[in-house]
């Protein structure tokens, strides 16, 4: 018979150590010795973000669906709620009439009923609007820019568009400032509108050196990357007359809840354009003031998407604006193929609380295991020779081992949060 005892060190609690006085809300379900438990929730836990990781199908979703309706039921009129639905199951949830959905289907709406997405609302400094369109921009455009073999091509209509959507903002005639009035601009460009219009701006004149020659070969090419761009990324109902915005809905606040439902059906033409959302949400909470309510963003399956440049940032900068991050995940690996190794090992470090649930891959169990280090042990087992007795091994290993993550069934989780040591959770089936 084997028996192991920690001589020095945290080791996985059975029972639950975490305390929370000031919690919003309690998760309920069993501890590690089969009894009742509730696990507090309060913005201590939340404003240093969570991160969820475990293979698909062991219980990531339904702790965000238990996230999601507690979060929701504590929101105040200073508060916002993002949540990034790639598979649409949240929405189906928990969509309530008044909610925000951004989608490419009949889903989309706003306050009073259907509604659409317009870059324009996205503007929302007269004395930016470069900077704001530019930025935007290199949203739409990064993924193609980076993937391409000619990246002038891409280059040169990510600059047109953006000046085109300047000139536009600044003519100041709303009729024009839409996803819908823009496409049917480039669907049927002009040489010669297009350089009067580069002309007319100052601080845009130079981009008119793309449209010199209008016969070249470097010219046509050009104008065919601008409108198969155009043609990718406003189409269906982001080719619509809209009026939503998520940088104002981030301002306006007012207890809302915002739904970000990607359409896989479109694959990657949407991709930029929904990364494009969840960027404007967090660089409109870094610019936050602090103290200005909070800003909760559940982002489900990012791996999917473009990187989001001011992801790390938000991990890092977020909590004195009131940016509280929940991220679910499959595997490190998944967010090493998107974002590189360093940057990845800099997000996953930055969450506060990192909750496990069965993990398949070598490199998500390795940073696991680092979260807690060694303890030291002493295990005695009975020896095969029977003069020998009892023997007694002094190791070092690690606290929490391969075998506690890979024995974890589905809803089974360990919690790693702050200075308390991991303990083992059962969450109950999210309406069970």
């Amino acid at each position: 018979m084997q028996q192991k005892s920690v001589l020095k060190g945290m080791q996985i609690s059975r029972t639950i150590p975490y305390r929370d006085p000031d919690a919003l809300f309690a998760l309920a379900g069993t501890d590690g010795n089969g009894q009742n438990a509730y696990l507090p929730i309060g913005d201590s836990m939340l404003s240093r973000h969570m991160l969820l990781l475990g293979a698909p199908g062991t219980g990531k979703s339904n702790l965000m669906s238990h996230f999601l309706r507690n979060i929701r039921a504590n929101l105040t009129q200073t508060d916002v709620l993002v949540a990034l639905d790639p598979a649409g199951e949240y929405y189906k949830a928990f969509y309530q009439p008044g909610d925000i959905v951004f989608s490419n289907d009949i889903r989309s709406s706003g306050e009073a009923g259907e509604a659409y997405w317009n870059l324009y609302s996205e503007l929302c400094e007269d004395d930016k609007v470069i900077e704001d369109a530019s930025f935007l921009c290199d949203l739409l455009f990064g993924e193609h820019i980076r993937g391409t073999a000619e990246p002038f091509y891409a280059n040169a209509a990510r600059d047109l568009f953006m000046a085109l959507i300047v000139y536009l903002r600044r003519r100041g005639d709303k009729e024009l400032q839409n996803n819908l009035a823009l496409r049917e601009l480039l669907d049927g460009f002009d040489f010669e509108s297009m350089r009067s219009i580069l002309e007319q701006e100052p601080d845009l004149r130079a981009l008119a050196s793309y449209l010199s020659k209008p016969d070249s070969p470097e010219t046509l090419g050009v104008v065919a990357a601008l409108q198969q761009a155009a043609r990718e990324l406003l189409q269906g109902c982001f080719c619509q007359d809209g009026s939503l915005g998520m940088r104002p809905l981030i301002r306006a606040k007012g207890g809302k809840v915002i739904f970000v439902c990607y359409d896989p059906s479109h694959g990657n033409m949407l991709r930029p354009l929904y990364a494009a959302l969840i960027d404007l949400c967090m660089q409109e909470a870094l610019s936050r003031k602090e103290n200005e309510g909070s800003v909760y963003l559940l982002l489900d399956g990012i791996a999917a998407f473009p990187p989001f440049p001011h992801l790390e940032d938000a991990l890092l900068l977020g909590r004195s604006r009131g940016l509280k991050i929940i991220l679910s995940a499959m595997s490190v690996s998944q967010l090493q193929n998107r974002y590189g190794s360093a940057v990845t090992q800099s997000l996953v470090c930055s969450f506060g609380t990192t909750v496990v649930f069965r993990l398949h891959d070598r490199l998500s169990r390795d940073f696991v295991k680092g979260l807690y280090g060694r303890h030291r042990v002493v295990e005695s087992f009975a020896s095969t020779v029977q003069i020998r007795n009892i023997i007694e091994q002094v190791m070092d290993q690690y606290i929490i081992e391969d075998e506690d993550i890979t024995a974890l069934q589905t809803l089974e989780c360990l919690i790693a949060t702050m200075h308390y040591p991991p303990f083992w959770f059962r969450l109950r089936p999210y309406g069970g």
